[in-house]
């Protein structure tokens, strides 16, 4: 069994935020470009995009893993796994269009909260 130090944890820990930082700066700069102004929630919303639709990835090709972590009396887990990666791709989505945004944003928040204890 290999052992993980405290600082091997922290560094992959970070590895996630560090790119979603620079991924929102980077998107920040080509909106910058594009519109001559900064629109740091646009560049929010399409980083949250596009990290959503990558962890959507994982419901998919990770599908025996994302089961093992739901607890034992949840019924279709296999089915639940697929539709939350469904869901999670339509809801990042949503976030790029301004009229979806708001419910979008609101419909993470509670989906969030639910999927919460499934991690734990």
């Amino acid at each position: 069994m290999r052992e993980i130090t405290f600082a091997q944890t922290k560094i992959r820990i970070m590895k996630p935020l560090i790119i979603l930082v620079i991924s929102f700066l980077l998107t920040g700069c080509v909106i910058k470009l594009i519109n001559q102004q900064w629109d740091f929630i646009l560049a929010g919303n399409i980083v949250m995009c596009i990290m959503l639709c990558f962890t959507s990835i994982g419901h998919f090709a990770f599908t025996k893993g994302m089961q093992m972590m739901m607890p034992q009396f949840i019924p279709f887990k296999k089915e639940l796994v697929y539709i939350t990666g469904v869901v999670e791709v339509i809801a990042g989505l949503s976030l790029i269009f301004l009229q979806l945004r708001y419910a979008a944003s609101i419909f993470l928040v509670i989906f969030f909260i639910l999927l919460l204890p499934g991690k734990y």
